[in-house]
């Protein structure tokens, strides 16, 4: 039913405006973000069942699109060359690497008056047009273009574009057609770009699209009309609650003031200050960058906020090792070495450098998976205007990274969590890009240790590409309860707790796998107690997402907060829902740029009997002890932790290159890529080393 509908409503913009299954992009509004991209902004239209009545979600949103340009200019940007004589003779990576990006691109060749049919990009060959041969004669491209067309060529040495087994044509008579989707990830240089094209604040939002709403041809669509189907054009208005705020604790019982989401620690002590013996500090950047002096300031000034926060550091100022960074790894290994030899061992490494990725991984690769100790990495153009405030969020990375827990919820506001032993679980998959289809699927399921729902620690895999259910989760759990009970008889001084309850946030699922997944990796749950002679527990397993399109948007200013949005807080849990199941929006996070976009959390399945206002009230709370933030986060912290575990995976597969940062080989195999997985040192698997 949900699925014709949608068909009938598709028919009228899908005839004129480019698009995907749900989107629709307006050419008309577009800002050009490099030589080669502009962006669209769009509309995302779906029908969506809610109660007793149906409703069209519309909302914003923005396409990457390639700009109508010359192939040969993209090649030329590709290869940073300035000189067309760069184009010749390629070598083979050269040429999967730009074939890679320019594949199924639809161009036309301007060749004759009246242009070809676009077609799709095959390849980019090594040969140029002045000794490709057509066929079994020996006539060249360049040859048979002046013989059929009087078309004189330019750059015959050039490389060719293949359009396909038959049909070449040379690189300078090609052109991308307007209008394509550019399929690629952006790059970091332009994801501000893309944030600010489509980042609008609640009012501006809503105004956009009740202008562009037209474009989507309701009044005038011949399908919807012989459907006899039309749309009321005002949005749905709406009564919301706002839960209330829950109790955020510090050490000495101190509590948090709240407002909307967000605290002011000023210099409380951490619920759990971690202790630690021995740490270094090392920089690549070069002296006259980032001085001795400076690393010594902020080393000073960060030891200081470590120790007004409780946590126990080494008396003596850490050694300061100014290194190379094209040859990190082994500058790592050697004063690690040395550590272990001056001062009996290391616990932490923290790392400034220029915010380069390769250097990021090849740390991170050394601590988490190489040697267990924990890391950090500083970027040293932030550090110039280090102050307190800079100081005191790399504290709170660093105490959960050194085993400590930064603040917690109340017993009244975590209340169910104290009433049996409970497990709380958090579990996503990172997918490789469509394009990417041997690349693995990495599964991430944290999972708690303390009876506060705060301290976590992760479990990550890696799974056949693109597979949603975690397949390997029945053991990710066996190591999750075997953890749960060393931290209870070491910490807590309990032994042999064995968990009754369960309750399972999951995220990265569609909508149409929901029940699936569920099904699955509850019996995965239950079946990993049981291979541990436990009795399986009571699981509440709650899909939360935030890769859809509701918005809200407060009517009377006196509702909103001062970016415009709804407060922290906000619930829907009627008129809109899915009439399926038990499911809320909720908006857990106070307004921070453009327009906040709230969760939607659906309920799969309740063995333990909750009401409502109770789990919507627990997961609420849970948004609040993410351990680097003293705010609200937009989704319950176990998810939010899966979600950064799940996507480190350049750090699992750093030995495969050879000091590289990343996997560039195309020839590599999904079992090529298991059998360079590397797991987090055993060292690190209890502690939150993913912060």
């Amino acid at each position: 039913m949900l699925n014709a509908l949608n068909l009938i409503f598709r028919q009228a913009p899908m005839q004129k405006l480019p698009h995907t299954a749900k989107s629709y992009f307006l050419p008309q509004q577009q800002r050009e973000v490099s030589k080669d991209i502009s962006l669209f902004l769009g509309l995302f239209q779906s029908v969506r069942p809610a109660m007793n009545r149906l409703f069209v979600n519309v909302n914003l949103t923005a396409g990457k699109f390639w700009n109508p340009r010359p192939v040969m200019d993209v090649v030329m940007e590709f290869f940073q060359a300035r000189d067309v004589r760069r184009l010749s003779n390629m070598s083979p990576r050269e040429l999967r690497d730009v074939t890679k990006y320019l594949h199924g691109v639809k161009v036309v060749s301007n060749h004759r008056k009246e242009p070809s049919p676009p077609r799709g990009i095959m390849a980019i060959i090594r040969e140029g047009a002045d000794t490709y041969q057509l066929d079994d004669t020996g006539e060249t491209v360049l040859d048979y273009f002046w013989r059929v067309y009087q078309y004189q060529l330019k750059f015959p040495s050039a490389c060719c574009v293949r359009i396909s087994a038959k049909v070449v044509f040379p690189l300078e008579t090609c052109v991308i057609v307007p209008n394509q989707f550019y399929k690629h990830e952006l790059g970091p240089q332009f994801r501000d770009a893309m944030l600010n094209f489509t980042s609008r604040r609640p009012e501006e939002r809503l105004a956009a699209i009740m202008n562009n709403v037209h474009e989507l041809g309701y009044a005038e669509s011949d399908y919807m009309r012989t459907a006899g189907l039309g749309v009321t054009m005002q949005p749905i208005k709406l009564k919301a609650s706002v839960i209330p705020s829950p109790q955020v604790m510090y050490a000495n019982n101190r509590t948090a003031r709240i407002d909307n989401g967000g605290w002011n620690t000023r210099d409380d002590v951490f619920w759990r200050p971690a202790s630690f013996r021995s740490w270094v500090w090392m920089s690549t950047a070069q002296d006259r960058q980032f001085s001795f002096q400076q690393i010594s300031r902020v080393r000073d000034m960060l030891s200081d906020a470590m120790r007004r926060r409780g946590m126990k550091i080494p008396l003596e100022p850490a050694p300061i090792f100014q290194v190379n960074g094209q040859a990190l790894e082994r500058e790592l290994r050697r004063i690690y070495q040395e550590a272990q030899q001056r001062l009996g061992g290391l616990d932490c490494i923290v790392l400034i450098t220029d915010r380069s990725s390769d250097l990021y991984y090849t740390l991170k690769h050394f601590g988490d998976v190489q040697v267990g100790v924990a890391t950090q990495h500083l970027d040293f153009r932030k550090l110039a205007k280090v102050n307190d405030q800079m100081c005191a969020n790399i504290a709170m990375k660093l105490n959960p990274k050194l085993g400590g827990m930064n603040h917690v919820p109340s017993k009244a506001s975590a209340g169910w969590l104290n009433e049996a032993p409970t497990m709380i679980f958090g579990a996503d998959t990172s997918h490789p890009g469509p394009e990417d289809r041997e690349k693995p699927t990495i599964a991430a399921v944290v999972s708690s240790v303390d009876e506060t729902g705060t301290r976590y620690r992760a479990t990550v895999g890696v799974q056949p590409s693109r597979v949603e259910i975690i397949g390997d989760l029945k053991q990710m759990v066996v190591n999750a309860i075997k953890a749960f009970q060393g931290y209870q008889a070491s910490v807590e001084k309990r032994l042999n707790v064995v968990p009754t309850r369960v309750l399972f946030y999951r995220d990265g699922v569609g909508e149409g796998q929901f029940q699936e997944v569920c099904d699955q990796e509850v019996v995965a749950v239950k079946n990993a107690f049981e291979s541990l002679n436990m009795k399986p527990p009571r699981v509440t397993f709650v899909v939360v997402g935030k890769r859809h399109h509701t918005r809200f948007f407060p009517v009377e200013k006196r509702d909103a907060d001062r970016s415009g949005n709804a407060p922290s807080g906000l619930i829907v849990d009627h008129d809109i829902v899915h009439p399926a199941y038990p499911n809320w929006f909720l908006l857990s996070q106070g307004g921070l740029k453009g327009t906040s976009r709230p969760m939607h959390a659906c309920i799969m399945k309740d063995e333990n009997n909750f009401r409502l206002q109770a789990l919507q009230s627990l997961t609420y709370t849970l948004t609040h002890n993410f351990a680097r933030a003293t705010r609200a986060v937009s989704i319950p912290s176990p998810i939010y932790y899966a979600h950064i575990a799940s996507g480190r995976r350049a750090i699992h597969f750093k030995a495969l290159n050879d000091g590289s940062s990343t996997i560039s080989s195309a020839d590599m195999t999904y079992a090529d890529y298991e059998r360079a997985w590397q797991g987090i040192h055993a060292n690190l698997e209890n502690k939150q080393y993913f912060m």
